[in-house]
Formats: C-alpha cells, sequence, structure tokens
C-alpha cells in the first residue's frame, strides 16, 4: 500500500514539475521575443537563442507531461535524459544572458548601436526603428525631445529630416486637446528595459534549472518503480 503511494506521489510530482519547467521554457521565449523586438545592443542573436531554447524545453517537457498521462515509461526514460541536457544548455543560456547583461552594464556597445540609430534617421531603416520605439516607449530622442526641436513649445523642429521621428514624439492630451511631445529621452527607458527584461531570463532559467533537475529525479524513479514494480521502504 505504502509502496502504491510513493508511486502516486512520483506520478504526480513528475506531472506538476515537468507544467512548471513548460512554463518556465514559455516565459523565456516571451522574454526572447521582447528583446528582440527592441534589438538595441550589437548580438542580436541572443534572443533568438532565448526563443528557440525556450520552445525546446516546451517540447521535451510537453512529450514528458504526455508520457505521465499516457503511462509510457519509455518516454519517460528517454525525455528525462533529454532533461539532463537541458539542464546543461541552462547553464549555457545563463553565461550568454550574462555576457549580455555585463555588455549592457560595462560597455558602450548598446549605447553607440542605439545612439547610431537615433544619429541617422535619414536612413529608412533607422527611421523606422526611433519611430517605434519612441511610441512603443512613450518617450523623444535619445536624450529627450530637444533632439529633434529648437522649440518644445511650438513644436519647431531643428531639421526638416527630423519631421517623420518628430510626429512620433506627438501625442493628444485629450483634456486640453492639443499636441504634446514626450519629455523623456528614449535611452534610459529603453536601458531600463532591457536590463529588466535580461535579469527575468536570468531568474527564470535558474528556478527552471532546478524545476529540471528535480523532474529527472522524479519521473526516473517513478518510470522504475511502475515498470519493475521494485519494493522500496517508504518512510511516512
Amino acid at each position: 500500500m505504502k509502496e502504491k503511494n510513493l508511486i502516486g506521489i512520483l506520478k504526480w510530482g513528475c506531472l506538476a514539475t515537468n507544467v512548471m519547467v513548460f512554463i518556465f521554457g514559455l516565459c523565456l521565449a516571451i522574454m526572447g521575443a521582447l528583446l528582440y523586438n527592441v534589438r538595441t545592443y550589437p548580438d542580436s542573436n541572443g534572443p533568438v537563442i532565448y526563443v528557440t531554447f525556450g520552445v525546446f524545453v516546451m517540447v521535451i517537457s510537453g512529450i514528458l507531461i504526455v508520457g505521465v498521462i499516457l503511462n509510457n515509461n519509455i518516454i519517460l526514460f528517454v525525455f528525462s535524459t533529454l532533461t539532463i541536457a537541458l539542464c546543461i544548455a541552462n547553464v549555457v543560456i545563463f553565461i550568454i544572458v550574462t555576457q549580455q547583461w555585463m555588455s549592457l552594464k560595462y560597455s558602450n556597445e548598446t549605447n553607440n548601436t542605439l545612439r547610431g540609430h537615433f544619429q541617422n534617421v535619414e536612413n529608412a531603416t533607422s527611421e523606422k526603428f526611433v519611430m517605434k520605439i519612441q511610441q512603443d516607449f512613450k518617450c523623444c530622442g535619445l536624450d529627450g525631445p530637444e533632439d529633434w526641436f529648437e522649440s518644445i513649445a511650438n513644436h519647431t523642429l531643428k531639421d526638416q529630416k527630423f519631421s517623420a521621428v518628430g510626429d512620433a514624439c506627438r501625442y493628444d492630451k485629450s483634456d486640453c486637446k492639443k499636441l504634446e511631445v514626450f519629455e523623456e529621452g528614449c535611452f534610459k527607458k529603453v536601458y531600463v528595459y532591457v536590463e529588466s527584461l535580461l535579469y527575468a531570463c536570468e531568474i527564470i532559467l535558474i528556478i527552471s534549472t532546478l524545476f529540471q533537475v528535480f523532474a529527472v529525479v522524479v519521473c526516473i524513479t517513478y518510470a522504475v518503480l511502475d515498470k519493475w514494480n521494485i519494493v522500496v521502504l517508504y518512510v511516512l
């Protein structure tokens, strides 16, 4: 009776841990997609790696969930072994995220990349990027609206080439029914946003690794006990 109780607990433990791993894989993929949407630093491969790895984690944990539901020990053995490889890959991804964070924190590459877009708005790609950043983050210019406007009060542009990016700074202030300009520069907002996403990726990877290790132990133990009906001492 005690053995059956243990097998039941292990089964639900295997199911629950893999559901959590699936959720963390989804979160990592979302963080990667959000980072890719900003693309303010030179190494744009990082976000792609996070999305790809997050999806891979979801697939492996999803198959393990199916294996538990179907009570298929072969699936549990094979994909629990693959989960061990995921744990190792988590460490590699964590190092990549940390390198991205170090580059953001201590290198001028991110500043130069973002500044390069804002200083070359005559380029169609940079112009589109700057307009999107300003609208998404509700900011104006890299350091402030003074980057585009001689006078914020009457919206006088420094140069007509700034007309599109200047328009992207304006918003309708409904209480007085007039156009206003976002007053905060984009660099600080984007920097804080990217930094918070990288922190989130690191936390997700750490917690996900812990759940993956636990899932491997629980799932393999459950598969062994369920398949060969090994008698173990279970202390309540």
